[in-house]
């Protein structure tokens, strides 16, 4: 069953006010057993509903106003990851990485192309008008975080929408301050390179690494029959104490290393491959952050020589770890009007 995080019912509650729409009553109504508790996730149909119904009572651009409204506490830990990000690009990829946190419908995905840096989404709901109040109201919030967390003027380069063009298109374009075309092939926002990799004033790279292993545990958590997603948990945990060995993650996952080996394998995947793949994101969120020295990701990455990191790396990337950092040395950002976590 697809579902939603908790707390997102605060910022669908705000949406949805204006159309006189009681979200809590109208969770507790279509859920009597949310009357006696809260559990972590709700069903997605319910959003679906309400969704719906604020759009029969107004229109269904209501997803252009949850930019106005949005809370990083709404997003549980990927909202505060999101604000301590070092860059925009790092932003957005925990975005794509840990968004199933927040529910199934929407998924993201972070590409670079000729205009810059594309930010795609694909909702899931099988409803035409859900589907494109869904894709609003995360890009409506997005915009907001990036204006909010950077420049107040920030803008765009263009903004693809599905959704036909509706007889008056000015909210978009007043919310954007870029061109919108609708009725195109995919959703995605694109913001230019020097944009995306501008360093944050407000940023700490310590805590949103904190952030990411709390967000890892929850998509396991969410995952607990995918051992894929248990085992890259597990590996992560590991990590700075050296190189995670096959026999101690089966015992921390409660199965044999025969077992784990063939489950990955089913999974099209191994146990190297994981280490391998959780080695080299978490290496390249480390050196986005110019206060990680070369020799400090190499053991927090749980390589025991830096020759040994440089080396991986430079599998991974083509580059070794040092040009990878220069290329994407970002510029001073200009000041901005202080954030705070609210």
């Amino acid at each position: 069953m697809n579902t939603f995080l908790t707390s997102l019912t605060s910022l669908l509650q705000q949406v949805a006010a204006p159309a006189g729409l009681d979200v809590n009553a109208l969770v507790e109504a279509g859920d009597a057993r949310l009357a006696a508790q809260r559990p972590a996730r709700l069903p997605s149909e319910l959003a679906d509903q309400i969704l719906l119904l604020a759009a029969e009572r107004m229109d269904d651009m209501i997803g252009l106003r949850a930019g106005d409204t949005w809370r990083p506490i709404d997003f549980g830990a990927l909202g505060f990851a999101w604000l301590a990000s070092y860059t925009l690009r790092s932003a957005f990829q925990r975005t794509a990485r840990y968004a199933r946190v927040l529910g199934d419908r929407t998924r993201f995905a972070v590409d670079d192309t000729a205009e810059g840096v594309k930010l795609s989404a694909e909702c899931s709901s099988g409803n035409r008008v859900v589907a494109a109040i869904l894709i609003d109201i995360a890009f409506s919030t997005l915009l907001s975080m990036c204006r909010q967390h950077g420049a107040s003027d920030f803008r765009p380069v263009r903004v693809l929408l599905r959704r036909p063009e509706p007889a008056d298109a000015s909210p978009y374009r007043d919310l954007y301050l870029c061109p919108v075309m609708f009725g195109a092939d995919e959703d995605a926002l694109i913001i230019s390179a020097a944009a995306a990799d501008e360093r944050r004033i407000i940023h700490h790279s310590e805590l949103a690494n904190t952030f990411d292993a709390m967000l890892i545990a929850q998509l396991a958590e969410l995952d607990r029959n995918d051992l894929v997603a248990r085992c890259k948990s597990e590996i992560l945990d590991t990590l700075a104490d050296g190189a995670p060995e096959a026999k101690h993650i089966a015992e921390q996952l409660h199965v044999s290393q025969r077992t784990l080996q063939r489950k990955l394998a089913e999974r099209d995947t191994s146990f190297q491959g994981l280490v391998d793949e959780t080695r080299r994101e978490l290496a390249l969120r480390l050196l986005d952050n110019p206060s990680h020295s070369v020799t400090e990701v190499t053991f927090l990455t749980g390589f025991s020589t830096p020759s040994a990191f440089a080396r991986a790396f430079s599998r991974w990337t083509g580059l070794s770890p040092t040009d990878w950092r220069q290329r994407r040395t970002p510029r001073p950002v200009r000041p901005a009007a202080s954030a705070q976590f609210r």
